[in-house]
């Protein structure tokens, strides 16, 4: 478990918002395509396989709604450690609260493989 300063976990947390934000926004596009593809498509098997990505699009984006829930509050956390006392929170080291840098990694992980498979998807049925 890391141990960081409170402006360092601060600038982590903004910087995974903004990721996610940017994720959310890109699942919106593929699902936007998928949706066109599925209008083009009649075979049923393309549909089938559109209709997976559709659903694992979906829980990505859940996943993403989960993670900015627990940034939000672990945030919530420093802002009450700021106000109960704010030099010894600026002196004290905060634990990797929750583990969000090993599930911000895994969420990288599955996402950016879904992501690949959509795209070869898309490659080998345009």
């Amino acid at each position: 478990m890391k141990s960081l300063d409170l402006s360092t976990l601060h600038f982590e947390h903004n910087s995974w918002v903004k990721e996610l934000a940017f994720y959310k926004e890109q699942i919106k596009l593929y699902t936007d395509r998928v949706e066109e593809l599925t209008e083009k498509n009649t075979k049923t098997g393309i549909r089938e396989q559109l209709s997976q990505f559709m659903n694992q699009f979906k829980v990505q984006n859940e996943v993403i709604d989960t993670l900015n829930h627990k940034i939000k509050s672990q945030e919530e956390e420093l802002v009450a450690a700021v106000e109960a006392n704010e030099v010894k929170a600026s002196k004290t080291s905060f634990d990797d609260q929750a583990g969000m840098y090993s599930e911000m990694a895994k969420f990288h992980s599955i996402y950016n493989e879904l992501k690949t498979k959509f795209l070869r998807f898309c490659e080998e049925w345009m």
